[in-house]
């Protein structure tokens, strides 16, 4: 931001984004508009975040006998808002997945390029703060189909707060390529499939 100070965005995306693409009912345009305000916050040194909103749906224990919101008999909630990433029990909702790769410190390009020999190449960005992506474990897996014909590991070194190139040297052709990314306690960090034929 042009006075230098830092600003935080509250209640993203629904009322960050000018188009107000995530309007309640319009979920599934979530993972746009979002990915439209991560990629502003990490242009901008002065943004340091945002706030999703909502992260879960708001819903009481309703023992009033008049039903004011939607109701439901067999939990005994009252759901007031029901626009959150995952539900009032906390269950993932479809929209929950897309987002974390929007979310995720490692950031993929759209397409994987393959050379003549083999040599499979993608760009990678590290939001990390503080992590060279070389601390991650980083693994992959050719398909066909849902067949893994091969498999191995890349160490990638890409520095904190930065992009750069991965390449990987595939043994044959296939018709696509996941890449792993996993932290010290063997927890996904992100994994991405790229379509290569």
């Amino acid at each position: 931001h042009e006075d230098g100070f830092p600003h935080i965005q509250l209640q993203n995306p629904n009322s960050w984004d000018v188009q107000l693409g995530a309007d309640p009912a319009c979920w599934e345009a979530w993972t746009t508009v979002m990915q439209r305000c991560w990629d502003l916050v990490m242009q901008e040194p002065t943004l340091p975040g945002t706030f999703l909103f909502e992260w879960q749906d708001r819903a009481v224990a309703d023992q009033s006998p008049t039903k004011l919101y939607y109701y439901d008999n067999r939990s005994k909630l009252s759901y007031i808002k029901i626009k959150g990433i995952v539900d009032a029990f906390r269950n993932p909702r479809p929209w929950w997945y897309t987002l974390k790769m929007v979310y995720s410190p490692i950031q993929f390009g759209e397409k994987a390029s393959v050379s003549d020999s083999n040599r499979a190449t993608f760009e990678v960005e590290n939001r990390y703060s503080f992590t060279n992506v070389s601390e991650l474990k980083a693994t992959w897996k050719l398909f066909d189909g849902e067949k893994v014909v091969a498999s191995g590991e890349v160490d990638p070194n890409i520095p904190p707060l930065s992009k750069g190139t991965v390449a990987i040297d595939l043994p044959k052709m296939a018709e696509s390529l996941r890449v792993d990314f996993e932290d010290a306690h063997g927890r996904e960090v992100v994994a991405h499939q790229f379509v290569l034929l």
